[in-house]
C-alpha cells in the first residue's frame, strides 16, 4: 500500500524551532526525530512511501541519505519527494500523487507532523477500506466535531459548548482513500487550499466514510503539544 505524507508545511506556531528544521524532523526523545516514530508506526502493508514536501525539503530528503537512518527505512520499496510549489491545502496536495494511483487502489494519507501510536495505525490500515481517524479530546475549540451512525460520518459541525470544555470527537489526520477521491468537486476553503477532509465529506452520502476511534493523537502544532508528544514518548521509550 502506498502512504501519502503531508510535510510541506512552515510550522509557523513553532518558530523559532522550525526556522532551521522541518516539522517532521524536530527531535521528540533522545536522537530520535517525528520521523523516526512515524515511520516506526507504519504496518508492513505500507510499502511505498510519497513525502509531499516544500520548507526546507532538503533536510528532508537529506534524512534518507544518513545510513543511522536507513534502519527505519530500509523495508520500504520505495520512497518519493514530491514538491508542493504552492500552497494549495490538503487535498492539493493529494492531488499531486494522482498519476502514481492506479484505479481502484486504495492508499493511506497521513499529516507528518502527528504522532500516533503503533496499534491504532495497525488498526486502522488494516480495518478501515475507506475512512478517516478520529479521537475523543479536548483540543482546539475551532476543530470540528462529528457525530457518526452505523460506524460511518453522519455529520459535522462546530463544537457545543460542553464539548470545548470535555472533548470532542475530532478528525484525528489519517484517512484511507481510493482513486475515486480525485473525481469529487474539491472544496476550496481560502485562497487557493483545497480542504482533503472537507471534500470527502461533501460525498459521504455517495461513498460513506467509515470512522476509526483512535486511542492517543500527538498532533504537533504548538510547543504545548510538542512537550505532550515528549513526555508520552519519554515514558514509552523507557
Amino acid at each position: 500500500m502506498k502512504a501519502i505524507i503531508l510535510a510541506a508545511g512552515k510550522g509557523s506556531r513553532l518558530f523559532p524551532l522550525t526556522k532551521d528544521i522541518p516539522k517532521i524532523l524536530i527531535p521528540i526523545h533522545k536522537e530520535k526525530k517525528v520521523i523516526h516514530y512515524l515511520l516506526e508506526s507504519f504496518p508492513p502493508e505500507i510499502n511505498e512511501l510519497f513525502f509531499v514536501v516544500s520548507h526546507q525539503k532538503e533536510k528532508i530528503i537529506q534524512f534518507f541519505t544518513e545510513q543511522e537512518n536507513e534502519r527505519y527505512f530500509s523495508r520500504f520499496k520505495s520512497i518519493h519527494f514530491v514538491f508542493q510549489k504552492e500552497i494549495t491545502g490538503t487535498m492539493g496536495a493529494v492531488n499531486l500523487i494522482q498519476s502514481f494511483i492506479k484505479k481502484g487502489e486504495k492508499f493511506f494519507v497521513i499529516h507528518g507532523d502527528d504522532l500516533h501510536k503503533k496499534e491504532d495505525v495497525y488498526h486502522f490500515v488494516q480495518k478501515i477500506d475507506y475512512g478517516m481517524s478520529f479521537m475523543k479530546i479536548r483540543y482546539n475549540p475551532n476543530y470540528y466535531a462529528f457525530d457518526f451512525k452505523d460506524g460511518c460520518v453522519s455529520s459535522s459541525r462546530k463544537q457545543n459548548e460542553r464539548e470545548k470544555k470535555e472533548g470532542a470527537y475530532i478528525a484525528s489526520g489519517m484517512f484511507i482513500l481510493d482513486d475515486r477521491v480525485f473525481s469529487f468537486p474539491q472544496k476550496i476553503l481560502f485562497s487557493q487550499e483545497i480542504g482533503l477532509p472537507q471534500t470527502i465529506l461533501r460525498q459521504k452520502e455517495k461513498v460513506p466514510i467509515q470512522a476509526f476511534i483512535e486511542n492517543a493523537w500527538f498532533p504537533i502544532n504548538t510547543f504545548d503539544d510538542l512537550e505532550k508528544a515528549r513526555s508520552f514518548y519519554q515514558k514509552k521509550d523507557r
